[in-house]
């Protein structure tokens, strides 16, 4: 967490133009085989881009996402990693199904040190800091993070700016 602390502290200097879809095709790979050994399928649509960004930060945001989608996943349909452009923005999205999430959940779920009621009960492992670190590094990228859910399917997503 200290690591964490110092590294959050830096202006992320060590941007470079990065293609984007290289970048969540490789976070998604990292993930295939613990999607595979759950039977979770995973279904990628990604919309080329070269994006300025600190890439070990940003495929850091994307894997604590995905993580988390496996880790809570709850159903029959595939989790979806989406990314496309939009507008001004690159947005990518990561949708499955899951416990539904209460609004008390929603307004804190990306605070560091938060966990739902759920989490604590099930034993499913995780300290609470994933989407807060994910939260820093996209603020730190002057991007956007945020949640969309409905019942049982939950959409994490951010956006990153074009330029």
């Amino acid at each position: 967490l200290k690591e964490w602390d110092y590294r959050s502290q830096k202006s992320y200097s060590h941007k470079t133009i990065t293609s984007i879809n290289r970048l969540i095709q490789q976070a998604v790979d990292m993930f295939r085989w613990k999607a595979s050994q759950s039977n979770i399928p995973l279904e990628v649509k990604v919309e080329p881009c070269n994006l300025n960004i600190d890439d070990g930060a940003i495929i850091q945001a994307i894997s604590n996402l995905l993580d988390n989608a496996i880790r809570y996943y709850e159903g029959t349909e595939a989790i979806s990693i989406i990314g496309e452009k939009e507008m001004d923005t690159y947005k990518i999205a990561i949708t499955g199904p899951g416990k539904p999430i209460t609004e008390k959940d929603k307004e804190r779920i990306f605070e560091r040190f938060y966990r739902m009621e759920e989490s604590r009960l099930s034993g499913i492992g995780g300290a609470g800091l994933g989407l807060a670190i994910s939260k820093e590094i996209i603020q730190h990228h002057q991007g956007r993070i945020g949640l969309q859910s409905s019942e049982n399917v939950h959409t994490f997503w951010f956006t990153l700016p074009l330029d």
